[in-house]
């Protein structure tokens, strides 16, 4: 099924789709408080650096069935790079937004708009994609069916570590001598606030 793709370019557009981009967000597969449409307008108030290049694709009922909440940087004049709002440093994971059972129609056809529209960019930079996204799959093989050269490059972005579920737990992962120090500092903090 083919969408109907329309760019939003403006903040009074963006805040027009506000309920629907939380409810499209709550079925999508990659579901992180940087894609809520409030860390997105409250990113591109802070930080933007070029023109909003937001992607919506709607069924012939007018009904959301994707998002691609998109800029195109215009740091560098030899260069308009359309990236994700947010991209890079301050927001850990970005994606499109597209429930799965619609994300496959939503590529394609955000790659047909690309592809109509190259124009507008340079290069396309997707940072911070979600290593667990479809997006990874799915997005890329839409671009290449429309003739886009496509390059993906694995990004550390949110380092993670696993913590044992309880304190005293965590305590026991460490070797002898940091766990030894760790408990003189907590005995240390606990007598200083009983003075």
């Amino acid at each position: 099924m083919a969408l109907r793709i329309d760019r939003l370019t403006t903040l009074e557009q963006l805040a027009a789709i506000r309920t629907e981009w939380n409810a499209l967000l709550a079925h999508n597969a990659i579901n992180e408080v940087f894609l809520t449409w409030e860390w997105q307008d409250a990113w591109w108030r802070a930080y933007s650096h070029g023109e909003l290049f937001v992607l919506v694709g709607r069924d012939a009922h007018g009904a959301l069935h994707g998002i691609a909440p998109w800029f195109i940087d215009t740091r560098r004049p030899e260069e308009r790079v359309l990236r994700p709002i947010g991209c890079v440093d301050v927001t850990d994971y970005l994606d499109i937004i597209a429930p799965q059972a619609r994300r496959e129609a939503f590529c394609s056809s955000l790659a047909a708009y690309l592809h109509a529209h190259s124009d507008a960019f340079t290069r396309i930079n997707l940072c911070n994609v979600h290593g667990q996204s479809p997006s990874l799959v799915d997005l890329p093989a839409a671009l290449e069916r429309v003739g886009f050269q496509v390059t993906l490059r694995p990004q550390e972005v949110c380092p993670v570590i696993q913590l044992p579920d309880t304190f005293e737990g965590y305590l026991e992962s460490l070797d002898k001598k940091q766990r030894h120090e760790a408990r003189r500092k907590l005995r240390r903090a606990e007598n200083a606030e009983e003075r």
